[in-house]
């Protein structure tokens, strides 16, 4: 998502984001929708946006996974306290 030149993965997000809701790809691919926005998250820790990574990991999408093992080993992964991103 160019992950290195902010402006042009905001206006990718924007877009994606855009389509998403045309298509309500949330209600009818929710683990898509659930995709998208991990990947986002990952861009936004990436490019250090901590508002914008906690609103996409806030995401209904995520709801029923607080609890799984694998997810939290995934936002350990990408928490501003690490220095490592996927």
């Amino acid at each position: 998502m160019h992950a290195q030149e902010p402006a042009r993965c905001e206006q990718t997000i924007a877009r994606v984001l855009a389509v998403m809701e045309a298509y309500q790809l949330e209600t009818l691919h929710p683990n898509v929708a659930a995709q998208f926005y991990f990947q986002a998250a990952v861009v936004y820790r990436m490019q250090e946006e901590q508002e914008q990574q906690e609103q996409a990991l806030a995401n209904p999408a995520f709801a029923g996974m607080k609890d799984n093992p694998e997810y939290k080993k995934l936002m350990a992964r990408i928490e501003p306290s690490s220095n490592t991103c996927i």
